[in-house]
């Protein structure tokens, strides 16, 4: 658990991508103010953007790390009141003069936040390999290899390659 704020009223926010096509939006109940999770919501979105350059949590990952890490509960948020609604792409536009401000926050911090948000980083690499290939290629030979997982021949017999180039086993 972080070591956030937390408030006696609680807030129902919805968290939502408008740049995607379909409905992509996630309802979260929480103790804390709309400022706070607003830049809380910031805080997650840029440190998973600084381990892969271009990534983007959805809303539905920001709802589940907001209820392993940070107390808050998914709920059914249609027809009720919501006391913000966080749209991912202006809230960044909002804070990305802030960055600094907000990532060096101890306040935003919770155990186990960066380990899970490496294993978002592997999902979204593995899921575009072709998009991400420079991390696809080193996480392969970090991991071991990508043989359970199904992706384009080229790709398994590059990291194969570069395993052999980097003395690894095949």
């Amino acid at each position: 658990m972080s070591n956030l704020l937390k408030f006696e009223k609680s807030y129902i926010y919805k968290i939502e991508l408008i740049a995607l096509e379909e409905d992509n939006y996630s309802f979260v109940r929480g103790n804390m103010e709309p400022e706070q999770f607003s830049k809380l919501v910031f805080f997650l979105n840029e440190k998973l953007r600084d381990m892969l350059n271009g990534a983007s949590l959805t809303p539905v990952d920001i709802a589940e790390l907001l209820e392993r890490f940070y107390g808050f509960k998914q709920v059914d948020g249609k027809g009720k009141r919501m006391d913000a609604n966080i749209e991912l792409a202006e809230n960044w536009e909002r804070y990305d003069l802030l960055y600094d401000d907000i990532i060096n926050d101890s306040i935003y911090y919770a155990d186990g936040i960066e380990e899970a948000l490496k294993d978002i980083v592997f999902d979204i690499v593995y899921s575009n390999p072709t998009i991400f290939y420079e991390k696809f290629m080193e996480l392969a030979i970090e991991k071991g290899g990508v043989s359970y997982i199904p992706v384009p021949i080229r790709i398994i017999d590059e990291v194969k390659k570069a395993k052999e180039e980097a003395g690894l086993p095949i």
